[in-house]
């Protein structure tokens, strides 16, 4: 199984959470396949708390995962004004994802 099998092997478990975003999340991830080097996702906002797919938190996981299944130094940033998002997303996601208290805007 190919790298990226694995995630979409996945992602099809959970898009059924997402409910109108899974087009979205799929037609971007299907962009960054694209790319063979390392690449590097910013997101501003975090994951504030655990399997909240429905609302504003699920993409720094997803963001997560992907990045873990390339394997090739791929990372994601995030920023969130929230000390307690920032607490909350940092043990929901791996080393790959650096997690920032500050104003994104």
């Amino acid at each position: 199984m190919k790298k990226k099998d694995e995630f979409w092997t996945w992602y099809d478990e959970v898009q059924g959470k997402l409910n109108h975003r899974a087009a979205t999340f799929r037609k971007m991830i299907e962009h960054l396949d694209t790319f063979e080097q390392p690449i590097t996702i910013v997101e501003t906002g975090c994951a504030r708390q655990k399997d909240a797919w429905l609302g504003d938190g699920c993409s720094t996981v997803l963001f997560d995962k992907y990045v873990t299944v390339r394997n090739d130094g791929s990372n994601v940033k995030t920023v969130d004004l929230s000390a307690q998002a920032v607490a909350v997303c940092k043990t929901l996601v791996s080393d790959k994802v650096e997690v920032v208290q500050s104003d994104s805007v």
